[in-house]
């Protein structure tokens, strides 16, 4: 039975991975040898608390910034282009991010700012290019996309999402959030000042705290970004705001496990490879989302849990939880000295096990073929390019911009559907993000305009030429693309 405390779902997820692992063990020699020959000097060093040089004007400001932080502590899988682009990793981009719309909202980063960020002022905060030039011809240049958009795009997507359900649930902030949820009246009906309860309304309000993954048709739950904001929030406050964020659980906190973690423990030998995986990291293989890469950041958190309580055993233990030894594995792993002996962070192709799409199915198979098919129900001149486009027919950009009317008509569409068969607007922009996805993954000519005038509707500012330039730039499909065959889970 899973128990309803998130910390402890964590926790049994790690252990039932652990012990059915096919390709990733773990060493208990090689934890004992760790803890043989780690420093407390280096230890307490490498896992102090964090300071931004800010000038924070209350702790609701700073705490709104922690939030915002951890919520978008993604990106780890475009290192190597973001070093190319501004020479920053993902975790520096995001912060430098957020100190320039800190800055520039005078602290006041409010859900209704974060709501509205277009996709241009996300590139410009960040610094991540999102449009290159490119030669197509000798002396002919034209724009497209570049391999670091779309960071910018979940960067968006995120803050937007996330806003949105503030906005709905009455909050101007996520730090308004925050203080109704830690509020000690309401949290001593509840047991206490507890992170357990403190994670579980972050990942049942907000879908981008609530990370879980299937492995071998189980539920594992990970949780890290939930568990992230508790523990900084617990390290930066639990003096001046004990109330609050002095969690007296916190030591149930597990470790953050990212694509860092497991790279760390492996070159202390602590995570044991399979020969075929060893050797696939080691030839710089990438390691796309399956099994591998579950058992890899899942067998991170077990094998801290494992160091934890092992080193409750040596008199000379300074340990005090997985809290505290993910900070000093996080940053040990950031050591250039230490770093350049490994690279296996750079074969993780992303960073988030959780795809929120894969937990949140909005359209069946069933529901995708009815409403592509609608499209084919006359031969009039709209209705009928509408036709050759979810037929695949391939249009030059020219054709596309002179087609709008007809776009508009395929939206008009959509929300007929949606209307009839009862969605709302939520289930409306998860339409957009489902479009989104068959441009991205299937590849799919025709979809980038009509893409682009369903994000307009649904307020999610992307700029519709970018759209219409990548369908110009895709290839014609031989013979048409059938849509009413592609099967939904792929897209998702």
């Amino acid at each position: 039975m899973v128990s309803d405390n998130p910390l402890q779902q964590v926790r049994e997820s790690a252990k039932w991975v652990s012990e059915h692992a096919d390709n990733v063990k773990i060493d208990p020699i090689a934890i004992n040898e760790f803890l043989t020959n780690l420093k407390k000097d280096e230890y307490d060093s490498k896992s102090s608390t964090v300071i931004f040089p800010l000038n924070f004007s209350t702790p609701k400001h700073e705490v709104n910034f922690w939030f915002i932080l951890d919520l978008i502590n993604f990106g780890s899988g475009f290192r190597k282009e973001l070093h190319e682009a501004s020479k920053r990793g993902a975790y520096e981009t995001i912060c430098y991010g957020l100190f320039g719309m800190y800055l520039s909202q005078s602290g006041n980063l409010s859900a209704n700012f974060l709501n509205k960020l277009s996709l241009n002022e996300i590139s410009s905060f960040f610094s991540i290019p999102i449009i290159e030039e490119y030669e197509m011809q000798p002396g002919i240049y034209t724009c497209r996309d570049t391999p670091l958009k779309p960071l910018a795009l979940k960067i968006q997507q995120v803050l937007k999402e996330s806003s949105e359900v503030m906005l709905e649930l009455g909050f101007d902030s996520f730090a308004d959030f925050v203080w109704k949820i830690t509020d000690p009246v309401k949290t001593a009906q509840k047991g206490g000042c507890l992170a357990s309860n403190f994670v579980k309304e972050l990942v049942t309000k907000i879908p981008a705290f609530n990370d879980q993954v299937k492995y071998k048709d189980h539920n594992v739950f990970i949780f890290k970004k939930a568990q992230l904001l508790a523990a900084d929030l617990n390290r930066r406050f639990k003096d001046s705001e004990s109330a609050r964020f002095n969690f007296t659980d916190i030591d149930q906190i597990t470790v953050f496990t990212d694509n860092v973690l497991p790279a760390v423990l492996r070159k202390f030998g602590i995570l044991k490879l399979s020969k075929e995986l060893e050797e696939k990291l080691d030839n710089g293989g990438e390691l796309l989302p399956g099994n591998d890469e579950v058992e890899l950041r899942v067998q991170a958190i077990q094998a801290s849990i494992e160091i934890v309580e092992m080193s409750k055993t040596r008199p000379d233990n300074f340990i005090k939880n997985s809290l505290e030894l993910d900070y000093y594995l996080w940053t040990k792993g950031k050591d250039e000295s230490f770093r350049n002996e490994f690279r296996d962070e750079n074969n993780f192709v992303q960073d988030d096990l959780f795809k929120e799409n894969e937990l949140l199915p909005i359209f069946d198979n069933n529901d995708y073929q009815v409403l592509l098919n609608s499209f084919n129900i006359s031969l009039d001149r709209d209705r009928q390019i509408i036709y050759n486009i979810t037929k695949g027919k391939h249009y030059t950009q020219l054709q596309l911009l002179e087609n709008d009317r007809v776009l508009g008509f395929f939206l008009d569409k959509v929300r007929d559907y949606l209307s009839e068969n009862g969605f709302d607007v939520i289930k409306f922009e998860q339409l957009v993000k489902l479009l989104c996805n068959s441009l991205f993954v299937c590849k799919i000519p025709f979809i980038g305009s009509a893409i682009s005038f369903i994000i307009d509707s649904a307020g999610i500012l992307l700029e519709a030429q970018c759209y219409r330039d990548i369908a110009e730039n895709l290839p014609a499909p031989k013979g048409g693309i059938q849509l009413t065959g592609i099967s939904l889970p792929k897209l998702l």
